[in-house]
């Protein structure tokens, strides 16, 4: 089973690139297999997400972050979930506050680290805000992510995006860093991803 953690602060586009990702996930599996389920993590006691992801089977955390308070709860779901469903991909959605790295230190425990995928999304119409308002947090968030989706570049310049993309490599000079337009219709980013 094949694990993506998806993370990135609030309000990046990780439900889009989510659905996305298990649409393409969909379209690409073998035949008699379950193509992907999905872990969503949720700081609260509602979901948001839910109605959206209803085409995917779902299993929600609430009320704490799988990178610290619910780490016992990811494992013995995605064990449950290898069990019953033998799913080519799970995706674990963090909240928009969680560490993504520390959700892979919790889930090497169970997964081989060569089937971990951890990619985190950053808002590059928010980037410079969110640096000036919150740095070390946004920075902890993208440390050790092997992805990083560098989402709403229809939004920026392109020198903008091309300025946004040496500050990523910065932060974390070992990931792939790609720039999208999660909303739009050019994907090729996901067989970036899915490789």
């Amino acid at each position: 089973m094949k694990t993506i953690i998806l993370g990135g602060f609030l309000g990046s586009g990780k439900t889009t690139v989510l659905l996305k990702l298990a649409k393409r996930m969909v379209s690409n599996a073998k035949e008699g297999k379950t193509p992907v389920v999905i872990i969503e993590n949720e700081i609260g006691d509602i979901s948001v997400d839910t109605k959206m992801l209803g085409a995917y089977e779902v299993r929600e955390l609430f009320s704490g972050c799988v990178c610290c308070t619910l780490a016992g709860d990811l494992t013995a779901n995605a064990k449950e979930i290898a069990e019953k469903y033998d799913p080519e991909y799970l995706i674990v959605e963090a909240t928009g506050v969680a560490h993504p790295h520390n959700i892979v230190d919790v889930m090497e425990e169970y997964i081989d680290r060569k089937d971990l995928l951890c990619v985190v999304l950053a808002d590059a119409s928010r980037w410079s805000e969110l640096m000036e308002d919150m740095e070390v947090f946004v920075s902890n968030q993208l440390k050790g992510a092997d992805c990083i989706l560098l989402n709403k570049c229809d939004l920026v310049t392109d020198e903008e995006r091309d300025k946004l993309l040496e500050d990523l490599k910065s932060l974390n000079g070992k990931a792939k860093i790609l720039p999208i337009s999660a909303l739009g219709d050019k994907n090729e980013w996901l067989d970036e991803i899915l490789r």
